[in-house]
């Protein structure tokens, strides 16, 4: 196999992708004409555990495991570009995991990094680095890092005073205002580190729906509306919401909430987390704010004052010093 193969991208409307992935059961192994996945020896990996510092992202995946947990899967998609078919290939590859743990609960197969891709008329393979996009701060200018930065200190400064909710020594950490602050938190957390933009926005959105709504059943939307709305006034927010809320329920109610190749027909829901992050961080320090005078969700938005928001909750990442 040469790994150093430079189709160019346009050359093909077929291209042979695999994918390296560990803990896919034997039993759910299956070829097809557009398909296969078989097991591999030592041999195989030995390259690739030698590969250098800069790989990390492989050896880690790799680790000290057998070549008996690993399974070579590849995948015959259509694709202009070399990008397309790497993305389509790996839509086609979820797929594949997703029935797994409808059977499988106690098994969860990882795919690597890796991946090897070629035109369908060309035998050797290249091997490229495949991975999910994430955020990345780029500040464009000094006044933009430095506003950014001042909104960031602000921020921790109120975040300190959670904690001690956190370890429930405070001693309103058992009103239920407190104990959902709580869970939004910790809701807000494993969207974060759940590693699927889909499963980040479901869980940032409840997150926020929980601080600005509480146990509350009906009219949501209305709520979220009314309250968010005069602590962020302007037709920009109302706008917000409303797209947000119609995302929110095509991912909850259809479950389309992921990018799925052919099957996509939901929003790309990644580039709107910012924006769920915007109002979450508002009714976060408003919480905070307002906390020991308040026992329940309702009563916080009830009688507090939203004017008494800080100014730098209102200020937006500025455009250059985000990319996804």
């Amino acid at each position: 196999m040469n790994t150093n193969s430079g189709a160019k991208d346009g050359a093909s409307s077929h291209w042979n992708v695999a994918f390296l992935v560990r803990d896919y059961p034997e039993n759910l192994r299956t070829v097809g004409p557009w398909h296969f996945n078989g097991r591999i020896d030592e041999a195989f990996l030995a390259p690739l555990r030698q590969l250098d510092s800069e790989r990390t992202h492989i050896l880690e995946f790799l680790a000290h495991y057998d070549a008996a947990r690993f399974t070579w899967f590849g995948l015959q998609v259509p694709g202009r570009e070399r990008l397309d078919a790497l993305s389509e290939a790996h839509h086609r590859l979820e797929g594949m995991i997703d029935g797994v743990a409808v059977c499988n609960a106690h098994i969860k197969p990882v795919v690597s990094d890796l991946a090897w891709i070629a035109p369908e008329a060309e035998a050797d393979l290249r091997l490229v680095v495949f991975r999910r996009q994430n955020w990345a701060d780029r500040a464009g200018s000094a006044e933009s890092a430095a506003k950014w930065d001042s909104r960031q200190d602000q921020l921790r400064m109120r975040i300190v005073r959670f904690y001690s909710f956190a370890i429930d020594q405070h001693s309103r950490s058992q009103t239920p205002l407190a104990r959902q602050l709580r869970h939004s938190l910790r809701m807000f957390r494993h969207g974060q580190h759940s590693g699927s933009w889909g499963v980040e926005f479901i869980c940032k959105f409840c997150a926020l729906e929980g601080l600005v709504c509480g146990p509350t059943k009906d009219n949501k939307f209305k709520l979220l509306s009314r309250r968010l709305g005069a602590l962020l006034p302007g037709p920009a927010t109302a706008a917000m919401i409303s797209q947000l809320w119609n995302f929110r329920n095509a991912a909850v109610h259809t479950a389309q909430a992921f990018d799925a190749g052919c099957l996509d027909e939901g929003a790309p829901l990644g580039v709107h987390i910012e924006e769920i992050e915007y109002l979450f961080v508002a009714a976060l320090v408003f919480t905070l704010q307002h906390i020991d005078a308040a026992d329940d969700v309702s009563q916080l938005w009830k009688n507090s004052d939203p004017s008494s928001l800080p100014e730098f909750t209102r200020w937006r990442r500025p455009d250059d010093t985000n990319v996804r």
